[in-house]
């Protein structure tokens, strides 16, 4: 089952060594002397982030190992949740990796001395987090229609083809300061409550043993909201409008009801007052008379 390599980042170093702690003497597995992999040092990237299907993405792991030769494990989990030693323990710190299926894909290396690699000394590896590529994957985000300030706005993030997708939301406030939303968690929505102004949100998506960061996630599109304050302003397109005094010449105007910061308000139930400057009846609107002669 894919949950069951799937409980923490450590899974790939950990379900090596123990399988091999089970067959190899116990003084072969903690022995270590001599040249080791700096701690921390390991660093992974990938020559793109998404794949087509059919497709191919080539991983480059490097590694400090002060006076030895740095030895390198290739592990892949496939969208079918399964993690194969896709490539064992050698000097080749390069693995390219086949997409002939969508879904997300997750690789990740274990790195130790040759004389470790050697000698059997498994629990001594360096990992990294796992990247992820993704394979016709896609993720959205959308929220509800403008409201007013102070009214919760829901944003609701939808993924496809990536395995037990984990979301995490931002938001950027009118000041420009961007939120997130807290750790990456199983349920696609987020709820926040605006004050006035302009908003924009966005989404991503990632399995769950995936890196938090850009490299093991994918991110939506930017969705804008506007949360509009108390009505300040009334604006009249156009605000100037000649129409022929023919008795059938028509002209219209849109009365537009603002906030503060020019966002319209929606839904306004107030009372606007008209005035009729033409002497024309009209049903709404401001009237200048201009003669036809």
């Amino acid at each position: 089952m894919r949950a069951s390599r799937r409980t923490g980042i450590r899974a790939l170093t950990l379900a090596s060594s123990l399988v091999w702690m089970s067959v190899v003497p116990a003084a072969a597995v903690f022995a270590s002397s001599g040249p080791t992999v700096t701690p921390g040092s390991v660093g992974l990237t990938a020559t793109s982030h998404t794949a087509p299907v059919g497709g191919q993405v080539t991983f480059t792991a490097a590694a400090q190992d002060p006076g030895g030769t740095a030895e390198y494990q290739w592990w892949v989990e496939s969208p079918t949740g399964q993690w194969t030693d896709a490539q064992n323990y050698s000097t080749q710190n390069t693995f390219s990796l086949a997409t002939p299926s969508a879904g997300d894909y997750l690789v990740a290396v274990d790195v130790l001395d040759q004389a470790q690699a050697a000698a059997g000394d498994w629990s001594l590896a360096q990992t990294t987090l796992p990247r992820g590529v993704f394979v016709d994957s896609g993720v959205t985000v959308a929220a509800a229609a403008s409201g007013a300030a102070g009214q919760a706005v829901t944003l609701t993030a939808t993924a496809s083809n990536i395995y037990d997708a984990v979301y995490q939301f931002w938001v950027e406030a009118p000041n420009g300061t961007w939120t997130q939303s807290g750790p990456y968690q199983t349920s696609p929505t987020y709820t926040f409550t605006p004050s006035a102004g302009a908003y924009r949100y966005v989404a991503y998506a990632k399995s769950p043993l995936a890196a938090n960061n850009p490299h093991g996630a994918l991110e939506s599109n930017v969705g804008s909201q506007v949360a509009y304050g108390t009505a300040a302003q009334v604006v009249v397109s156009p605000s100037t409008q000649t129409v022929v005094a023919d008795g059938q010449a028509t002209g219209s105007v849109t009365y537009t009801v603002e906030d503060r910061h020019g966002d319209r308000v929606a839904n306004f139930t107030g009372m606007l007052a008209i005035s009729n400057t033409g002497g024309l009846s009209v049903p709404h609107g401001e009237s200048r008379i201009a003669s036809s002669a």
